[in-house]
């Protein structure tokens, strides 16, 4: 396919050159300049280079009409993207010019953007975005690109290119031209260049001189940005094989064909042929085998060579018995026999010990198979006046192995000639009326023992759980500073009388007054037509899957929400539901985007998606209350998808009073939603106590149908109330006193985040810093991995405060009704002694 480029110039405000370029279809005569889609790749083999490589990090960003066009289904958009950037990448990659998608971007909401609104897009979201040299706008089916020309490593690096998706290796073209503006390079840019083909030399399409290439490459050193290598790797959101850069999902990756010089590696595919743990088994045995054949070989040539034999006859100047002479016989050449074995004389006499007057023993004979006479080396006589007689050698030791074996054959061979005894009884126990009593006499008889008291060993209370998780356990816990949980408080005077004047009756009939009256209450406040009363948080969260799914479904949900992490895994453990897991990002939120790739497609291979559960406020993001907006926005996905959405709002109040809004507000979004009353604080029931937590108790609210489903599994799961409205009761009285005193505990908190990092020594906010931002009850420090939460709890502790090493790099702390002004004060202390001992 060939088309025809038009080539716009225009000069915006900022004096930045932008040049806009429109493909359409050729007429007859055009004098507009050539571009050649789907056409063989160039060859730039003839540019001068300087031996650097060049990095480009690239965040693609992706049209919502394009989005749409692949139905939001990020495979088939992957795939799309991978064809046009492994076609970018084989232009570039001939001058040293390396692509790396660091993101892609498919949460656009904008649509036709022109490329000035796309750089102010760019600048308000920068700080959140992956850090990058060029930002890439593909639009769908658009006709040509526009680009700031030298807007690299700049606020201009922006530029916005056309994507086909029925070809999209066709338009790298134009991709790699808008990619060449961006580097510095105009229209009528030349350079000096000496080509083989001089028709087209170092020409890029739609660029109207030749050498062309040569003076992009002439250009590439003046950009920063471009000269360090990528600092993702092999982490990257779009691996491209051929970039010769090994990133995620690729084993090796050489370059592309032609390119690539290691004979093991498969440019198309980026795997190696042969794995390399396969080779280096195959090089080891065939060294062993080498070895092997080497030593073989040695010990032939060592069987090959002939001793000399000796032939002994008696010295002439002495007995035989006293010395010998020995002379050597040289065999003939054709005398020599090869032994096969090695023949060791062996001598059939016991060492004995000599006396100074036993005269010297003779040597042995031995006859030789070859007929020689052979002897060991001669005794020479030596005078009695300087033998030396050896003793015998000392009796060697047993070893303790060999002595129990001794100590067992003893005690064998005595037991035989014992006669058979039984053992006495031993005397019955005396009467209890004899025993003596628990206090042993203080003044016992002399030579007698005085018995020890050890105390009996105290419970455990140091239980592991998670990451260091609630392993702060203390005695005397009313005597620190409690920041552990909102759940450690204790019901005051009042709630307890309220709950001993409680009216109750059977709940499992549905006749407990005090349960019925507080289940409508709520489902007033929250919006909702009915609510049930259940024994904790982590049961009203497995009804309320249990209830919107069955048994082979599948929910979407954070990896680190609390119905995922902390409580589990129940909804597979009794009612066979899967889990779908997205990440979170710093506001709690489950992105959005995430959410809608991790939907299932109507297929009989898959699990069916039912439900979406968020956590508001979510515990591990520090507390962070979700906005309405994005429950809207969720509610917008789950009604495209026939999908239900569950809520953990154990904190709820906290989130509504940080917003400014009611709970109602928070709840009509969602289809249901669970509180916590041991986690809601409540205001002050009398002058000592600043607020009140119910000792136990969480409601789950939703439409009728829910709840009356959620009633049945309740039973099931052995959570029938009898007479509850005892612990009812507490729950009631509370909840008409909550919202006052929870937002005294958000003024509390921020005044602490901000106490902690105004004490802590600047130089060591990398270590320790308090998230002062969009809190509410909990206050989070982080600690940058440099310092062991642990450790900081001890030296709190040690101060009179407790916190909770929340995992490897935060400590979490939470505001509750025990805390005053007072105790605020204390901690942000505690964090000074902190600073001063790391």
């Amino acid at each position: 396919m060939r088309i025809w480029l038009i080539l716009l110039l225009t000069t915006f405000g900022n004096s930045q050159k932008v040049v806009h370029d429109r493909v359409r279809t050729p007429k007859k005569n055009d004098a507009h300049g050539e571009v050649t889609m789907g056409t063989s790749l160039p060859d730039w083999t003839d540019a001068r280079l300087d031996g650097k490589k060049r990095y480009v990090e690239t965040v693609l960003v992706i049209d919502p009409e394009l989005h749409l066009f692949y139905n939001f289904n990020q495979t088939l958009l992957r795939k799309g993207l991978d064809m046009l950037m492994f076609s970018v990448n084989q232009f570039l990659y001939q001058i040293d010019v390396r692509i790396v998608v660091v993101d892609v971007y498919t949460d656009m909401r904008r649509y036709n953007m022109t490329l000035d609104e796309f750089g102010r897009w760019r600048e308000q979201n920068v700080g959140s975005m992956v850090p990058h040299d060029v930002a890439v706008l593909l639009k769908l089916r658009y006709e040509g690109g526009i680009a700031y020309v030298d807007g690299i490593c700049g606020r201009n690096a922006v530029g916005v290119s056309g994507f086909f998706p029925e070809s999209p290796f066709e338009f790298a073209s134009v991709f790699v031209h808008e990619f060449a503006h961006l580097l510095g390079l105009s229209h009528d840019s030349g350079g000096k260049c000496e080509c083989r083909d001089w028709q087209k030399c170092l020409r890029i399409d739609g660029f109207e001189r030749d050498c062309a290439v040569q003076a992009l490459v002439d250009m590439l050193p003046r950009h920063e940005c471009i000269q360090a290598p990528p600092s993702h790797l092999p982490h990257t959101h779009l691996p491209i094989c051929g970039n010769g850069l090994v990133e995620r999902d690729e084993e090796c990756d050489c370059g592309p064909r032609g390119h690539c010089d290691n004979p093991l590696c498969d440019s198309s595919t980026c795997f190696y042929l042969i794995p390399p743990q396969h080779l280096y088994t195959i090089v080891i045995l065939i060294s062993i085998l080498l070895l092997l054949i080497l030593l073989n070989r040695i010990r032939m040539r060592c069987r090959c060579c002939p001793s000399l034999p000796t032939k002994v006859s008696p010295s002439p100047s002495s007995p035989s018995s006293l010395s010998s002479k020995s002379t050597t016989v040289l065999p003939t050449p054709g005398s020599i026999k090869r032994e096969r074995h090695f023949v060791f004389p062996m001598i059939d006499e016991t060492p004995r010990v000599l006396s100074l007057d036993d005269p010297v023993p003779a040597p042995p004979q031995i006859e030789s198979s070859e007929g020689y006479v052979k002897m060991y080396p001669p005794l020479e006589p030596t005078p009695k006046s300087i033998r030396k007689v050896l003793p015998p050698p000392p009796p060697r030791r047993l070893d303790k192995s060999e002595m129990n074996t001794v100590d067992r054959l003893v005690r064998e061979i005595t037991s035989l000639n014992q006669p058979d005894i039984k053992p006495k009884k031993p005397p019955p126990p005396p009467p209890a009326a004899l025993k003596p009593k628990i206090d042993p006499d203080p003044n016992p008889p002399s030579g007698t023992l005085k018995p020890s008291r050890t105390a009996p060993k105290p419970p455990c209370k140091n239980i592991r759980m998670g990451k260091d998780m609630y392993t702060t356990s203390v005695s005397n816990a009313a005597a620190f500073v409690d920041l552990r949980s909102d759940t450690v408080t204790t019901p005051c005077e009042e709630m307890r009388k309220v709950m001993m004047e409680a009216e109750v009756g059977d709940d499992v009939y549905g006749e407990d007054p005090t349960i019925n009256r507080l289940q409508q209450k709520c489902a007033t406040l929250f919006g909702k037509e009915a609510a049930l009363f259940v024994t904790s948080g982590t049961m009203a969260n497995l009804l309320a899957v249990m209830s919107h799914c069955q048994r082979g479904d599948e929910i979407i949900v954070g990896k680190d929400s609390h119905i995922h992490r902390w409580e589990q895994g129940n909804y597979a453990q009794f009612a066979g539901i899967s889990a779908n897991t997205t990440s979170i990002n710093a506001r709690g939120e489950l992105p959005l985007d995430e959410i809608r790739g991790n939907i299932r497609v109507d297929d009989c291979h898959m699990p069916s998606t039912r439900l979406i559960c968020l956590e508001n406020t979510h515990n591990y993001a520090g507390g962070k209350p979700l906005s309405i907006a994005y429950l809207n926005e969720v509610r917008k996905i789950a009604n495209e998808h026939n999908l239900k959405i569950h809520v953990d709002g154990a904190r709820i109040m906290n989130a509504a009073v940080a917003q400014g809004v009611t709970v109602a507000d928070l709840a009509a979004p969602v289809d249901s939603l669970m509180m916590c009353f041991s986690k809601v604080t409540y205001q002050s029931c009398n002058i000592f106590a600043q607020g009140i937590g119910a000792p136990v108790g969480s409601i789950l609210v939703g439409s009728k149908e829910l709840i009356a489903t959620a009633y049945r599994r309740r039973k099931a799961l052995g959570g029938g109330w009898r007479q509850a409205g005892v612990l009812a009761a507490a729950a009631e009285w509370g909840l008409e006193r909550a919202e006052e005193t929870t937002r005294k505990d958000h003024e509390r908190a921020k005044k602490l985040a901000k106490g902690i990092n105004q004490v802590v020594p600047e130089n060591l906010h990398s270590s320790l810093r308090a998230v002062d931002e969009n809190i509410t009850n909990i206050v989070v420090v982080h600690t940058g991995g440099k310092l062991n939460p642990s450790k900081i709890t001890s030296i709190l502790q040690s101060h009179g405060v407790l916190a909770m090493a929340f995992d490897t790099t935060r400590v979490r702390m939470v505001v509750n009704r025990c805390v005053d002004d007072e105790g605020i004060e204390k901690t942000i202390e505690a964090f000074r002694e902190v600073a001063k001992e790391i």
